[in-house]
């Protein structure tokens, strides 16, 4: 009897809901309430806190912190071993010639020149100073029959001018001069050509602080190589940087002298003309100064002469070593891996 009525209670207690579930605290409304506040589906501990539960009804973990962004991308590495050893006076850049790009943002950049060539920029030319044909000795010769051989005066000549013989006298019957050679002076000079200097485009990008060591150990992506840079034409210091090249603001071309000169010319139709005055205003005969024994012509007495001659293509040729000199302007040298 004990054992049934204990049954009933139970059965009482434990309502079927109007599913067919059992559903506990149907006939006891609020059994399970702890406070207010809670909600359906849910076991309340207490004033409005509830602990959340997944679809199966159980409780769920709580979130996991995020993990934390991690930074790509370059300049990730802080100045360090290789920035360290870069001696005094030197400077990490990265160096391209004829890079074809800017450098990257944030560099600072500087264009500069390199490995100027001149070919060809140099020549040499010439003026004649002293006219060919009309300048030198003729040894002349005479005789009173058509041998000419008793030598004679030798005659200075400088020029075309008035020229005194030194004596008064009277022409043998045959006379015979020698011509003069073509002589004459000239001086050369070195001629610039200005438009043939090549030059190659340089460009340094001199890094930010950040980007300081992956420049300096050749890691940093792009065109330009990992160098260092000081003023003036230097040598590469010991390390790494053993590759150099002299860049330059802008850079001056000169030419070695040309320091030979030659004369040319045709010295056509010599002739000595004789006049019986000081001044060269009474001729008396005029004869062939090319070598050859020829008769006079004139008779009286003479005291100064004219060499006549007709000067063909004279010209004259300057020749030199034709070298270039490069001299650089505000030079820079670059030292590279």
């Amino acid at each position: 009897m004990r054992a049934a009525l204990a049954l009933s209670m139970l059965l009482s207690a434990c309502a079927l809901d109007g599913q067919g579930t059992l559903n506990p605290g149907a006939g006891a409304e609020g059994a399970t309430t702890g406070g207010s506040g809670g909600n359906a589906g849910t076991t309340t501990g207490g004033t409005g806190g509830t602990v959340p539960q997944d679809d199966a009804g159980v409780d769920a973990a709580p979130p996991k912190d995020a993990a934390p962004d991690v930074p790509t991308g370059p300049c990730l590495t802080p100045p360090g071993t290789c920035v360290q050893s870069v001696p005094g006076g030197w400077e990490v850049v990265g160096f391209a010639v004829d890079p074809g790009s800017a450098c990257p943002a944030g560099f600072d950049q500087t264009n500069l020149k390199a490995n100027p060539t001149a070919p060809g920029a140099c020549d040499c030319s010439c003026t004649i100073t002293s006219p060919p044909c009309v300048t030198g000795s003729s040894q002349t010769y005479d005789s009173n029959s058509s041998s000419c051989g008793n030598t004679g005066a030798k005659l200075d000549i400088n020029g075309t001018g008035c020229n005194s013989l030194g004596f008064s006298g009277n022409l043998s019957n045959y006379h015979k001069a020698m011509p003069l050679p073509v002589g004459g002076a000239c001086a050369g000079a070195a001629v610039t050509d200005s438009s043939k200097l090549l030059v190659h485009a340089a460009t340094l990008c001199a890094p930010s602080n950040a980007c300081l060591e992956e420049v300096c150990t050749g890691t940093f992506p792009g065109p330009f190589g990992s160098c260092i840079r000081a003023p003036g034409d230097v040598a590469c210091p010991a390390g790494p940087f053993v590759n150099k090249t002299l860049v330059m603001a802008d850079v001056t071309l000169t030419c070695s002298a040309c320091d030979s000169c030659t004369v040319s010319a045709t010295c056509a139709d010599p002739k000595l003309a004789f006049f019986g005055d000081a001044n060269c205003t009474s001729p008396v005969a005029t004869l062939a100064a090319n070598g050859t024994c020829v008769p006079v012509t004139g008779n009286g007495s003479v005291s100064a002469f004219k060499y006549l001659v007709d000067v063909q293509n004279a010209g004259c040729a300057a020749s030199g070593a034709k070298q270039a000199n490069l001299a650089p302007v505000g030079p820079v040298t670059v030292c590279c891996r």
